[in-house]
């Protein structure tokens, strides 16, 4: 049952580093928040000028920041980030709604 499970997550693995590579999409794979004057390492440790959303997504290759506006409510900003996106542009870019 072990092997199994471990063959599964290998080929799962390998499945999603496939679909990354293939069509260009990022998957996230962290997030956090930074509240209003907390130093953001995205940012070069400057304080953040409002609450950020800071996000990692993974393209197949590397690990990639996207920092978004943080909003509880969805309206104003972000609550969480993206699952996927597909971006083609830099690493680091703010977002607003």
């Amino acid at each position: 049952m072990v092997k199994f499970l471990a063959t599964l997550v290998l080929f799962a693995a390998l499945g999603l580093e496939g679909y990354v590579l293939y069509t260009g999409n990022k998957v996230a794979v962290w997030q956090s928040t930074a509240s209003t004057g907390e130093a953001v390492a995205a940012l070069g440790n400057h304080p953040a000028e409002y609450d950020m959303l800071v996000c990692r997504h993974f393209d197949g290759r590397q690990i990639h920041t996207s920092l978004y506006k943080h909003a509880e409510d969805s309206v104003d900003g972000f609550n969480r980030c993206p699952l996927i996106i597909n971006n083609q542009d830099g690493t680091q870019q703010v977002k607003f709604s």
